[in-house]
């Protein structure tokens, strides 16, 4: 290589060097006057225009999606559980004031509500919630007082619940037992209530039993069921149980009027269509207790709900006309009936989860071509199913 050669080599890329330099100092030149520019423009402009262009920064901004944070909280899920005990008239106050024997089912006040002493300890009680004296004699006050109380306690018992594995939203009637169970004995047993609950369906325990059975562990300390109240008024009255037998009297009592009134509120009311597919044909009226909806012959029906077959087999009584049927009996005092089936599925005392087919769509009983005649009852009335389906809030 010649020495004139090896000198260009050499030379050459200083010069660049040099030339990125230059031209990296040209634009912090730049940028530095496009800055000062910009902000003798806003020192100068009109306040509105300023303002304007600040809007449309934001707007900006605003449009642009932002990731999703993995530590923020999921949407809740227990505004409805809440609702029920938004107010006095709310469905929750009204099922523990019925569990109580304050309030009627349809809310009425009883004797009881206006005063009576406890049958447990004998202290004075007034209002929805048998308020132990808080009252002072004032029946409205007891009933405020109450009402503040379990408001207070709510955000608790909601993380009991989620603590357990449990959905409010989606098991509002074991919320409210457990609600109940705060109302009636301590806090300590309420806080029991969850874990139990999870206890006994793990064990295959469904609806009342499931609750029930719950309710009555809630009270187990140290191996024993600790509710003298309770096991004293047995006592007292000469009862022949066991003291878990004496305690599961009251809790089943309690959990029955507990559905009786979600049930006339359609609590919890969230049906599956049971034929899908079909077409509906008729509607709920005066005459035509129940909605039809035809599909071809054999095709399958599922349950509404999850609950127990009390009925499976051809219709009796009034129910004949309707040819085979399944019925079955679900939480917080709601039925469902299924009619003119081809062939029935389930037997009486089975349990079956909401879908699981349960008859083969026929033409059966009164019928005049293959279809469903679905009924829907709440606490022993019959109501329009069409607007179940897909879930209704408690009131």
């Amino acid at each position: 290589m010649t020495p004139s050669r090896l000198r260009l080599l050499t030379r050459h890329p200083p010069r660049r060097r040099r030339h990125r330099r230059r031209t990296a100092a040209s634009l912090d030149w730049y940028f530095t006057i496009g800055i000062l520019t910009l902000t003798m423009l806003i020192l100068v402009a009109p306040r509105p225009m300023v303002q304007q262009v600040a809007d449309t920064v934001q707007r900006q901004l605003a449009a642009v999606p932002v990731p999703g944070n993995p530590f923020q909280a999921p949407p809740s899920r227990d505004r409805y559980a809440r609702q029920l005990f938004t107010n006095l008239n709310a469905a929750g106050v009204r099922a523990i004031g019925h569990a109580e024997g304050n309030l009627t089912p349809a809310g009425a006040k009883t004797d009881l509500y206006w005063g009576h002493p406890d049958p447990a300890n004998f202290k004075p009680n007034q209002g929805w919630c048998s308020d132990q004296g808080r009252g002072g004699g004032d029946a409205a006050l007891a009933d405020r007082k109450c009402l503040e109380r379990v408001q207070q306690r709510l955000n608790l018992l909601v993380q009991d619940f989620q603590n357990a594995g449990l959905t409010p939203d989606l098991h509002l009637e074991a919320f409210v037992n457990l609600v109940d169970l705060y109302n009636q004995a301590s806090p300590w047993v309420s806080r029991q209530f969850a874990q139990k609950y999870v206890q006994a369906r793990s064990q295959g325990k469904r609806g009342e039993t499931a609750m029930v059975w719950a309710r009555v562990e809630a009270f187990r300390r140290r191996g024993q069921i600790d509710a003298s109240g309770l096991i004293g008024i047995c006592r007292r009255e000469q009862r022949p149980v066991s003291d878990w037998d004496c305690v599961a009297q009251d809790q089943r009592r309690r959990t029955q009027a507990i559905a009786r009134v979600l049930g006339r509120f359609g609590v919890g009311v969230k049906l599956r269509h049971p034929l899908p597919t079909g077409q509906l044909t008729q509607g709920f009226h005066a005459t035509h207790q129940g909605v039809d909806w035809a599909a071809p012959l054999g095709t399958p029906i599922g349950a509404a709900l999850g609950g127990e077959v009390v009925k499976a087999g051809w219709g009796t009584g009034e129910d004949v006309g309707l040819g085979n049927l399944v019925e079955i009996r679900h939480s917080a005092g709601v039925r469902t009936v299924y009619g003119h089936g081809d062939r029935v599925l389930v037997r009486p005392g089975q349990w079956v989860e909401a879908g699981e087919p349960i008859l083969a769509l026929g033409n059966t009983g009164n019928s005049t071509g293959p279809h469903l005649h679905f009924e829907l009852y709440l606490d022993g009335r019959a109501v329009a199913p069409l607007k179940f389906l897909g879930g209704r809030s408690p009131s």
